[in-house]
């Protein structure tokens, strides 16, 4: 009847990633003889945001193409959805199809890939406004080479998700040349002799 007092409260569904962009959860009101579209009108707006993530390889330094240099690296990636979102999206790995994400219980989500320079590169979709990823490539400082993480040195990179990012991971090797050389002299001298060298690289 009119005279009746309405209040429209909504359950927003914050764990599918949904915000309420109008600060009045709930809208009050009075029913009056207005029918139809004169009736009175509560109109709520939800908003739902869900960004990429592109983790790319490069190499760097002049001993790329030396003997024994690393070509595939090891790169963890870790995702954690903002406090009640569950964490859904999606990964292409090389150019392949896309490979649905799913969080665990907590929201956490973790893979390690293989990344090549210029290949082989991750990309990441649809995750939810918010979530926090770290990325980390393995230690390979013992093979001669620094790691940046988007120009900065170190191995991990952590942050939040408010738009689409990129992750350049670049491992620099530089080499250089080593030469030995071995003369005689004096009335005595024996050019044809051998003489041993022992050479240690520390």
């Amino acid at each position: 009847p009119t005279g009746t007092t309405y209040t429209v409260t909504e359950t927003v569904p914050t764990a599918d990633g949904y915000q309420q962009t109008d600060a009045n959860a709930a809208q009050t009101g009075t029913i009056t003889k207005a029918t139809g579209e004169s009736a009175p009108l509560e109109s709520f707006t939800n908003e739902r945001n869900v960004y990429g993530l592109d983790v790319e390889k490069t190499l760097s330094g002049n001993g790329v193409d030396s003997l024994n240099a690393q070509t595939e690296f090891a790169v963890t990636v870790e995702l954690a959805a903002p406090q009640g979102v569950t964490l859904v999206g999606e990964y292409t790995h090389a150019g392949g199809e896309p490979v649905a994400i799913t969080g665990d219980a907590n929201g956490e989500w973790s893979h390690t890939f293989i990344l090549k320079d210029g290949a082989m590169a991750v990309s990441f979709a649809k995750l939810p406004e918010g979530t926090t990823y770290t990325v980390t490539e393995d230690d390979y400082s013992g093979d001669g080479y620094t790691t940046t993480v988007n120009g900065e040195e170190g191995r991990t990179v952590t942050a939040p998700l408010t738009g689409n990012a990129e992750v350049e991971i670049d491992n620099e090797l530089n080499v250089g040349d080593l030469r030995v050389s071995k003369s005689v002299t004096g009335t005595g001298a024996q050019p044809e002799k051998d003489f041993t060298f022992t050479l240690t690289l520390e």
